[in-house]
């Protein structure tokens, strides 16, 4: 945006330089807020978790989420597999308990 200020200071006729700077920098300044206060909160949040912002940028600390919750989905789902043959098995168990009671009292 400074360059284009420049360029309408040394052109100051030019009417389209003109309307464009009207029209965005005021978009221009808030983007620049957003990526000023995202930067703020990112720092905060990897001094948080005991690492440097200087040593630690998005493309590194990120992943480290990205297989924390993909292990911990698969390990949730690996729990809840191994819980259903359980209660499979536990059912079987009883099933297979009950057809010997009832076959001994049969013979009885």
């Amino acid at each position: 945006m400074d360059l284009t200020r420049r360029e309408c200071s040394m052109h100051g006729h030019n009417s389209l330089l003109k309307d464009f700077i009207h029209h965005h920098e005021a978009k221009l300044k808030k983007l620049l807020d957003d990526a000023r206060i995202a930067q703020d909160a990112f720092d905060d949040v990897v001094k948080f978790f005991g690492e440097s912002p200087k040593t630690m940028p998005p493309s590194v600390f990120f992943p480290v989420f990205v297989r924390f919750i993909k292990s911990y989905r698969q390990a949730d789902e690996e729990n809840e597999q191994k819980k259903r043959q359980e209660q499979l098995m536990m059912e079987k168990l009883l099933e297979q308990e009950a057809m010997m009671e009832e076959h001994e009292n049969q013979q009885v």
